[in-house]
């Protein structure tokens, strides 16, 4: 089992977590919908949806709050955000996105 602490001394287990869950909570803190998200990311916005379902149970609670009709990150999921951004530039991520990015896809030069 994956697990890492921050700072407030919580684990959080992010064995289900892929890299794509890292760029999706990235795009959150860009203020993007979940509609654009999942144009994006060439997926449905159901498969948004259950996406942040997965990712709030491996970070065991809730990330994201309703306003309106758009879910936004809450204190602790703009956090979260924050350091999954963080892994993404770890990774050489630029932080643009584009056509290129897919769930479940590799890309090959």
């Amino acid at each position: 089992m994956i697990q890492t602490c921050v700072g407030s001394g919580v684990w959080f287990d992010l064995r289900l977590l892929g890299i794509d869950d890292f760029i999706l909570m990235s795009m959150f803190l860009d203020d993007h919908t979940v509609t654009y998200i999942g144009q994006m990311m060439g997926v449905t916005t159901p498969a948004i949806c259950h996406r942040i379902e997965k990712i709030e149970c491996a970070f065991g609670g809730e990330l994201f709050i309703r306003v309106k009709a758009r879910r936004v990150l809450n204190d602790n999921g703009r956090d979260i955000a924050r350091l999954c951004r963080m892994v993404l530039m770890v990774f050489g991520w630029n932080g643009i996105y584009g056509n290129q990015i897919k769930f479940g896809t590799t890309t090959t030069t």
